[in-house]
């Protein structure tokens, strides 16, 4: 036993090691392209703002000399006036030429090459967000669909193991229920809550497949805490918050399937923790499985049994006939429908009426004491 439980142990380690190992790489990869990205990015922004730092102060020197000529051609254009009225052109009154006033100083132009180098990197940043968020949705939309048809395939998987299923109760006959409900009476508590627990685990599904994971003991076998998530969806799906099948760390794992159980009714926590199923303990682990026994045993018949339906089928025809006197008794009991019945029919057809009507009224205060 303790050859078998170090080699499961053994096991166990190596899927969670080579999960972690897969993980780290995948991890790294990810971390390798973000990098890659994000430098290709750095450099496209610093190419655009130094295009657009040199493009504006391109276009600031182009004024700055227009400006300059404009302003030299006035001045020639006022020293010629000057020498046509006959006066001395040096001694003519020109204001110096103010790039301040202009709006052409250095500070100026500073100012106007970083906002450019701004602008042209906001752009960059903007356009490659907006490019990275499409990748993003393109990736989870094809998710998403990815998701829908593995959903689709595993709907389809289990509605036809159901179907296999539920053929297969049909062809139990009930001298084999009644032999196995004989056999039932020599085998131990545990062994039967062993049973019990692998009934519903070879009824039930994991991504889309039929479960057949082993479950021969209340140690080793319930160590990693899936068996009891399975479980707990085939007896208990109307607590299930969170689908199980894809998680791959067992604490997380447990942890989640002992919410679940805390809120059935009655809970059934309080005497067993997360530790005590990682740590083989058998007895805490059979009374927990006592405990959801008793509390969600998830035993029924289901309304596709052959005796069922017959039982329903019958029940409606009852019920129609039964609709059908009731009708007719309602008529005798009103005097003008008995007299003009009276007229119709002759005596003996009449009692026939009556004696039927009877049978049934009195069959209709046992109808619901012979249903149950």
């Amino acid at each position: 036993m303790k050859e078998r439980e170090a080699k499961a142990q053994e096991a166990m380690d190596e899927e969670a090691a080579r999960q972690a190992e897969e993980k780290a790489i995948a991890d790294a990869k990810k971390e390798k392209k973000e990098e890659r990205a994000r430098i290709a990015t750095e450099k496209k922004r610093a190419t655009a703002a130094a295009e657009a730092g040199k493009a504006a102060e391109e276009a600031f020197n182009e004024r700055f000399e227009a400006a300059k000529a404009e302003y030299e051609a006035l001045v020639k254009q006022a020293k010629k006036e000057a020498v046509e009225r006959g006066e001395d052109e040096d001694g003519i009154a020109v204001p110096p030429f103010s790039p301040s006033e202009l709006g052409l100083t250095m500070e100026i132009r500073q100012q106007e090459v970083a906002k450019a180098a701004a602008l042209a990197s906001g752009k960059v940043i903007k356009e490659e967000q907006e490019k990275q968020m499409k990748a993003e949705f393109a990736l989870a939309e094809k998710a998403g669909e990815d998701a829908a048809q593995i959903a689709t395939i595993i709907a389809e998987r289990e509605k036809k193991f159901k179907e296999q299923q539920e053929r297969r109760d049909n062809r139990i006959s009930s001298s084999d229920v009644k032999e196995a409900l004989r056999g039932m009476l020599s085998v131990p508590p545990d062994r039967l809550l062993l049973r019990w627990v692998k009934y519903h685990l070879r009824r039930s599904t994991r991504h889309g497949f039929p479960y057949r994971r082993k479950f021969m003991n209340f140690r080793n076998d319930i160590r990693d805490g899936v068996s009891y998530a399975v479980l707990m969806n085939k007896i208990a799906p109307e607590t299930t918050k969170v689908n199980l099948d894809g998680e791959i760390d067992p604490q997380l794992r447990i942890d989640t399937m002992l919410e679940q159980c805390g809120r059935l009714d009655p809970p059934c926590v309080g005497f067993i923790t997360r530790g005590h199923i990682l740590g083989f303990e058998p007895f805490l682990n059979c009374a927990f499985v006592t405990r959801l026994f008793l509390s969600k045993h998830g035993l029924w018949i289901g309304e596709e049994h052959p005796q069922i339906k017959a039982a329903r089928t019958a029940l409606k025809e009852l019920q129609t006939r039964w609709r059908a006197v009731m009708g007719t008794a309602q008529q005798l009991t009103d005097w003008d429908t008995w007299k003009k019945m009276r007229k119709k029919m002759r005596d003996i057809q009449l009692d026939d009426l009556m004696v039927r009507s009877i049978f049934f009224s009195f069959f209709s205060l046992l109808l619901p004491t012979i249903w149950s």
